[in-house]
């Protein structure tokens, strides 16, 4: 079996970026997104993030992409940075495990060495399958905002974990 590449997302990556995010969007409440952003709203975040100096890495498996995870400053002033925000999806109909976990351990090697301290996951408090994985990987849920979110006529509560490096 082939091994799971991590490598720097690039602007050609956009399309499959969208097509990964899109369910998430579409299907879930994990995303508090209503309409799905094409390849290029994609390819421009990953720009908008790249200049921004922070990571957005690719899981890519036989030449296909299967996730992909980044962070960016976890708030506009310049006292936070040191303190990111972090993401990670993973294609839903990927036949392997393990896709987020290597991708975690890549995007934390990176911001490790960019001298980030602060680690910070806004997950949907419903999405026990989040929570869990970022409890896994030393994060302390530390904060709820209830009603935040409303989709699909439904009132979301956002869960805040951290973990310092």
């Amino acid at each position: 079996m082939a091994e799971i590449l991590i490598r720097s997302a690039c602007q050609e990556d956009g399309d499959r970026l969208a097509a990964i995010y899109r369910p998430y969007v579409e299907e879930t409440t994990i995303s508090f997104e209503y309409q799905a952003p094409d390849a290029e709203e994609m390819a421009q975040r990953l720009a908008d993030i790249q200049a921004a100096g922070y990571p957005y890495l690719v899981a890519e498996y036989e030449g296909e992409i299967w996730g992909y995870a980044y962070a960016h400053q976890l708030g506009e002033r310049e006292a936070f940075k040191h303190s990111v925000e972090l993401s990670i999806y993973a294609d839903r109909q990927v036949p392997v495990k393990g896709v987020g976990y290597r991708l975690f351990q890549a995007l934390e090697a990176a911001l490790k060495a960019q001298d980030v301290v602060s680690l910070v996951a806004v997950i949907t408090a419903s999405n026990n399958r989040s929570i869990a994985f970022h409890e896994r990987q030393g994060f302390k849920q530390v904060g709820l905002l209830p009603k935040v979110g409303y989709k699909f006529q439904e009132w979301l509560d956002t869960a805040y974990l951290y973990k310092e490096l």
